[in-house]
């Protein structure tokens, strides 16, 4: 017989920490844009390094979603997160500072 409550209590926590987290990515996408805009408009040594430490938490931040998969799924906002992350780094790659 299966403990409905237990199962219940379990399925909360998960939405719980989902909406935790999800609160979190949005914050750092938020500083990783705004990061990302001040690198694009004024290339330098400051912005670099504020791009780079976005980047940082950013990628941070997706490896313990991807650790807490399948638990607490892997979404679209991941998905879009890990695509920001790489096309980033491609960037700074490419610009001389």
């Amino acid at each position: 017989m299966h403990d409905y409550i237990a199962e219940k209590k379990v399925s909360k926590f998960k939405n719980q920490v989902r909406n935790e987290l999800f609160k979190q990515g949005l914050s750092l996408e938020k500083k990783f844009f705004q990061a990302r805009t001040l690198f694009s408009k004024s290339p330098s040594i400051e912005s670099k390094t504020s791009l780079l430490l976005s980047i940082g938490e950013l990628s941070g931040y997706l490896k313990v979603r991807k650790s807490l998969s399948p638990e607490v799924s892997l979404d679209m906002a991941f998905q879009k997160q890990q695509a920001m992350v790489n096309e980033a780094l491609r960037t700074l790659c490419e610009v001389e500072v």
